[in-house]
Order: C-alpha cells, then sequence, then structure tokens
C-alpha cells in the first residue's frame, strides 16, 4: 500500500490518504452480488466487532460504505465499530496486544507484524494502491535518464524506494548517478516547491501538492507517461489488505466470513457507485470530495487473491528485509488464508493452495 512503517510514524497516516475506485478495477460484473457465504450462514459467534484501520479513504473505505449503506447488518452484524488508528504501525501493536483482533493496514506494517511473531492470516486484499504512487518532476525532465545529476525525494525504507529501484531496474539506469534524499511527504512538497529536489517518488494526496506546484507525473506504479511510451506498466505492487489473528479466526469463523461477505458487497458498491462513494467517505474522513474524485481513478478496490496479490506481498517482504527494516526473511504468502475468501467469493480466489 501506500508505503508504511510501524517504525516510521510519519509514513503512518500520510501513506493511507488514498482513494480511488476505477470503475476499470478488478472485480465482479456491475450490481453482483451474492445472498450470503455458505460458511456465514447460521448463528454468529459475535455480532458486535471492532475494526481497526487508518482515518483513509484507501484501507477504510470498504469499511465506512459497509456501515453507511447498512451492508455489515445485512450479513448478521448488529454494530461494527471502526477504530481509527494514526499508523499502521500503532494498529499492529494493538493487534500484537490482543487490544484488536483484525484491521485493514498496508503491506509494509502487515509484513513487519509476521516478522515481528504477531500470529496473522492475510485473508484478502482491500485494494491495490499501486497506482497513485507517482514519481512526479519538474518541467524539462521527460525520460528516467535525465534524472541523472538531479536529487530526487524519496523515504528510504518504504514502497517508494521500492518504486526508485523498480524504474532504476526497467530503465537500466545507474542509480549511483541519482542523489536519492530521505525525506517524509511533507518535507518532499516543501524540497519540491523550492527547487532543492527535481523529483519526488511520492503518492496521493502529496502527488497532487507537487503537481499543484508545477509538477508533471513522469510514472506512476501502473502508467508510463514518458512521451512515446504512454501505457500500462506495472512496475511494483502495494496493498492495504484486510488481516486477523489466529486464534481470532479459529474461534470465530462465521463471524469472520460475514465480515468479509459485507466487505465484498462495499467493494462491488465502490466500483459501481462512483459519486456516491465518493460523498460517503468524503465525509466521514473530512477529505475534498473533488480531490477524492481525482484520486478515485488511480487506485483498484478489489479483493481478488491471485498469483500477483501473493507475488508482490512476496517481493515487498524481500525489499524490506533487504533494507533492514524486516530482521528476518519471510515468505509473505505463508500468511494468506484461502479459505475463508473461497467461502465468500470463490470466483474471486485463484490463487493455487500452498503446497
Amino acid at each position: 500500500m501506500a508505503p508504511r512503517s510501524w517504525f516510521t510514524q510519519v509514513v503512518g497516516a500520510a501513506a493511507l490518504v488514498v482513494l480511488a475506485a476505477s470503475v476499470a478495477c478488478s472485480g465482479p460484473a456491475p450490481g453482483q452480488t451474492q445472498q450470503g457465504p455458505p460458511a456465514a450462514q447460521g448463528n454468529l459467534e459475535l455480532t458486535k466487532v471492532d475494526i481497526a484501520t487508518a482515518r483513509d479513504a484507501q484501507t477504510a473505505t470498504q469499511l465506512i460504505i459497509a456501515n453507511a449503506k447498512g451492508l455489515f447488518k445485512k450479513r448478521g452484524l448488529d454494530e461494527v465499530t471502526i477504530k481509527y488508528f494514526s499508523s499502521g504501525g500503532e494498529l499492529i501493536q494493538a493487534m500484537a496486544g490482543k487490544s484488536i483482533h483484525m484491521g485493514t493496514p498496508g503491506g509494509v506494517p502487515s509484513s513487519n507484524a509476521r516478522a515481528g511473531g504477531v500470529p496473522i492470516k492475510v485473508l484478502a486484499p482491500v485494494s491495490d494502491v499501486t497506482g497513485p504512487q507517482k514519481l512526479v518532476v519538474k518541467p524539462g525532465i521527460s525520460t528516467p535518464q535525465d534524472l541523472y545529476g538531479k536529487k530526487v525525494g524519496l523515504l528510504k525504507g518504504t514502497t517508494p524506494e521500492l518504486f526508485f529501484q523498480s524504474v532504476v531496474q526497467r530503465y537500466g539506469l545507474d542509480a549511483g548517478r541519482i542523489e536519492a534524499v530521505n525525506l517524509n511527504p511533507a518535507e518532499m512538497v516543501a524540497a519540491f516547491t523550492r527547487g532543492d529536489v527535481q523529483g519526488v517518488f511520492i503518492w496521493q494526496p502529496h502527488a497532487l501538492r507537487v503537481q499543484r506546484a508545477g509538477g508533471k507525473v513522469l510514472l506512476t506504479g501502473t502508467t508510463s507517461f514518458i512521451s512515446g511510451q504512454e501505457g500500462p506498466q506495472r512496475l511494483f505492487g502495494d496493498y492495504a489488505v484486510f488481516i486477523v489473528l489466529d486464534d481470532f479466526l479459529a474461534k470465530n469463523p462465521r463471524t469472520i466470513r460475514a465480515i468479509l461477505a459485507a466487505l465484498a458487497d462495499a467493494t462491488v458498491f465502490v466500483q459501481t457507485n462512483f459519486d456516491e462513494s465518493a460523498e460517503i467517505v468524503g465525509k466521514e474522513l473530512n477529505i475534498a470530495v473533488e480531490d477524492l474524485k481525482i484520486i478515485l481513478t488511480e487506485n483498484k478496490y478489489t479483493m481478488i487473491v491471485n498469483q500477483q496479490f501473493a507475488d508482490d506481498l512476496n517481493k515487498l517482504a524481500d525489499f524490506l528485509h533487504s533494507r533492514g527494516v524486516l530482521k528476518q526473511q519471510i515468505k509473505m504468502s505463508d500468511a494468506i488464508d484461502l479459505g475463508p475468501m473461497r467461502d465468500v467469493r470463490p470466483e474471486w480466489v485463484t490463487l493455487a493452495p500452498a503446497k
């Protein structure tokens, strides 16, 4: 997901302020719903639950929509309280202490949790947040090679650095000829405005601020805007994910499946009700609806569990280990539990079970 590390407070809230629900995003046919997942039939173990997230549209959107549109109640959940945390790191700490049992953090804090011994399962993505991450540059920079001899801002040890590395690899650049300056999002906006850096690897909504300061988008995580090379191009992958503590899942299987079913319904709603979704989420999170709509087309709200999702999680964990953020190497795909999502939306699960 947008970058975050539970070691870096500044990444927490800032990296999770991105909304987008592309009408072209992967998912069900418009209007497709299910009357109830077989595994969620019968009495739920719990009908009142807390779900943790950040106060941002990237991770919280389906939770907000499901509450606002009565989708949790439809699945037998009388009361779902959204618990907002200022960062993914704080969310993971709460889960480690078992004051919270489930949530929707990004890929970085989820990897930190797994590597740190917090017993979590990853049940599905809630959004693919690769597209809103952008390389924004000064006018006059038209190709990645034009970054030679220039300073670029990025937050090291997070997904923007993975983005930078992916650009270097994709375009055969010599990274030593580009000066990467470690900056948080607010610092990047200020440094770009002053002219101290000529490019930034940054995410929404901060990217909008850089663009309004005269920057142009050269690349995103999923698209090239290079003249003559425009078009789709996936350079890396980042997600917000639904995670749950192992023991809570084991004790409350029907409750978890009911939650997933409601979030799946909310995903369909976001994909097919652009304007209403923006109004609901904007009001809850106090985000300007017009800014929200700009970002809406850049992100994918999806709960599809496929091989790309697993591979992207593993690549992110490998990168974090290489940068010393994770103290031990892990295979993040080992944390994926296919069972609950298969019971809820079998057509959305194409990842083969681990052997």
